[in-house]
């Protein structure tokens, strides 16, 4: 799926036509192409319902992770093979030259840490992110243990500083000592390493993986995951941004609240909460408002019910986000939860163009409190732009 441009991007101490300039871009490469000589075995995870995931074993692997880790692979004849670690692990072949790999600016630490335990490569520099990481970690971390093998938990060590992720590991019931923190500008020699199939979002898998992620966070949050609630028996959230409003807040928020509130919707921001409290807050809603983000990867959690989005677009009609929650939606119809979803498109203000991501929504004030006055009564589990 990857390979590296050595042209693009500068790491700390790498000159203009130095080998560490890389960056990750799309090739047609299946990580099904593993290099014969790295493979050591392979393993099936059997899910409900007959579906199936494959875990390759690999050997004698080089982890190494300026601000992200990446694996890297030294093949016969000085091929290099790179895992991407931005969200899936795939492979592909290196173009850049093997120097990189003894470059100061990639590696300020030459000696390698040598990993004797069998290790997962669970997550990479997107899976920083509260969506990713549960949807694209946490789902393959959950199929891993019904292999039946057992392997220490290799992510980067900034993640260790993200509450998300060491809270929802410990909500699975993850030991501590399980994980292993891959450190900036260290490189770490793995012996043998588990790698995932590569599960594309429009996977059918995902259904029945994030419906096994939603059972256990729920009742390692202490809830019930077979709990029903009518729409006018749970909560009414409003899942708030105003905490980081350069990032999707409310431009209108005064007149947005004031709506909000008069419809019984409570204010929340996520930051706040513990990922316990977040799941089991989700767990008492049946009608969730909120600007696409995130924090509506909790909809997971809920018993069903209905869910108002506002959905960015520029001024000239084109999308900002694509809609990211089809699998979600899946996975409730799987287990005959009803959930509506309605997606408000809403116009934004950028204060710069570089930053794609970050600009202030305007509430459609008329267009919500259309939605909320009366619950959607179209097709459910479908993303529906209004």
């Amino acid at each position: 799926m990857f390979t590296f441009d050595p042209k693009s991007i500068d790491l700390p101490g790498a000159g203009a036509s130095d080998p560490a300039r890389f960056s990750v871009r799309p090739l047609p490469v299946s990580n099904n192409e593993i290099p014969s000589e790295h493979v050591a075995g392979s393993t099936v995870a059997n899910l409900p319902g007959g579906e199936s995931v494959r875990f390759t074993r690999v050997k004698d692997s080089l982890i190494v992770g300026p601000s992200e880790a990446l694996v890297f692979l030294q093949g016969e004849g000085g091929t290099m093979y790179c895992v991407d670690s931005s969200l899936l692990p795939c492979i592909a072949p290196i173009t850049f030259l093997p120097e990189v790999l003894s470059c100061p600016g990639m590696l300020l630490e030459p000696k390698e840490r040598v990993l004797e335990d069998p290790a997962l490569f669970l997550a990479g520099q997107a899976s920083r992110a509260p969506f990713h990481w549960p949807h694209d970690a946490l789902t393959r971390l959950l199929a891993f243990e019904r292999t039946g093998e057992s392997a220490r938990i290799l992510i980067p060590s900034y993640q260790a500083n993200s509450r998300f992720i060491v809270e929802s590991l410990r909500l699975l019931g993850i030991a501590e000592d399980r994980i292993e923190y891959i450190h900036p500008n260290e490189r770490i020699r793995a012996k043998e390493l588990w790698l995932s199939e590569d599960l594309a979002p429009h996977d059918p898998k995902l259904n029945v993986l994030l419906e096994m992620l939603r059972t256990r966070m729920l009742e390692g949050a202490g809830c019930d995951p077979y709990c029903s609630r009518s729409l006018g028996q749970g909560r009414s959230v409003y899942i708030s941004r105003q905490g980081t409003p350069e990032k999707r807040g409310i431009q209108n928020a005064d007149e947005f609240l004031e709506l909000a509130q008069r419809y019984g919707f409570e204010e929340h921001r996520l930051e706040r909460l513990s990922v316990r409290e977040q799941v089991r807050l989700a767990a008492e809603t049946t009608r969730v408002l909120a600007p696409h983000g995130a924090g509506l990867f909790n909809t997971l959690y809920m018993p069903g019910g209905d869910v108002v989005e506002m959905f960015p677009i520029d001024s000239n009609g084109k999308d900002t986000n694509l809609p990211c929650w089809g699998r979600l939606l899946d996975a409730h119809a799987s287990q005959g939860r009803s959930l509506s979803w309605r997606a408000i498109e809403s116009a934004i203000i950028r204060s710069s163009d570089r930053e794609l991501d970050k600009f202030l929504i305007i509430a459609d004030l008329d267009k919500i409190e259309a939605c909320l006055r009366a619950p959607h009564s179209g097709s459910t589990n479908v993303w529906t732009r209004v």
